[in-house]
């Protein structure tokens, strides 16, 4: 396959032709224009599907099959972020929801490194993750965020990535960077909703 190109649009919500449905998730309320979609999330360069395990760990695996830990339910879009929307997304075997970001916040010395994994999710930050793409065939899963609580700049996304069969992981800026920072998009960081 060769590499996509690195021009993304967000999620228009015209083109995703998936039921509008008004539902409860947990702690908080999704918006009645919301849908909810279950499916595989595979990735565009290896083909392995994002699977979680009891504990919450997260990986790609070799194929995708028919079994809860590698489904999962999308819900959204829950709101907008930077011109992208927003969704819930929960895996069927654990019940728990994809989380991409920092395992602690940034401070004035330092941040620390990304992270990927399924949270039992007890409010609506921790149950949130941003796709940017032209649809759910082609979609970047990431978390946005200022560090030092600095808006509007400098931002840096966090990417759920890929580098082959077996690995799912947050691609993000270094320790310690200060600059702006953004995904690269390419395949290992696009994925697409399947049956």
């Amino acid at each position: 396959m060769s590499q996509k190109s690195s021009r993304r649009r967000r999620l228009p919500r015209v083109a995703l032709a998936f039921a509008t449905l008004a539902v409860s998730a947990g702690s908080f309320t999704v918006p009645a224009n919301a849908y909810v979609k279950l499916g595989h999330l595979q990735n565009w360069a290896s083909g392995g599907c994002l699977t979680s395990t009891a504990d919450g760990l997260v990986v790609s695996t070799a194929s995708c099959q028919n079994v809860d830990a590698q489904l999962w339910t999308v819900t959204g879009p829950v709101g907008m972020e930077n011109g992208s929307e927003v969704f819930n997304i929960k895996n069927k075997a654990n019940g728990r929801y994809l989380w991409i970001g920092r395992l602690h916040p940034c401070n004035a010395h330092q941040c620390y490194e990304p992270a990927v994994k399924t949270v039992v999710g007890t409010g609506e930050e921790e149950t949130r993750v941003t796709a940017r793409g032209p649809g759910w065939y082609d979609v970047t899963l990431l978390h946005h965020y200022y560090p030092n609580g600095v808006v509007p700049f400098p931002s840096h996304n966090i990417c759920l990535d890929s580098v082959g069969i077996g690995s799912a992981y947050a691609w993000g800026p270094p320790m310690g960077n200060s600059g702006q920072y953004d995904c690269n998009y390419g395949t290992y960081q696009t994925w697409r909703l399947i049956p």
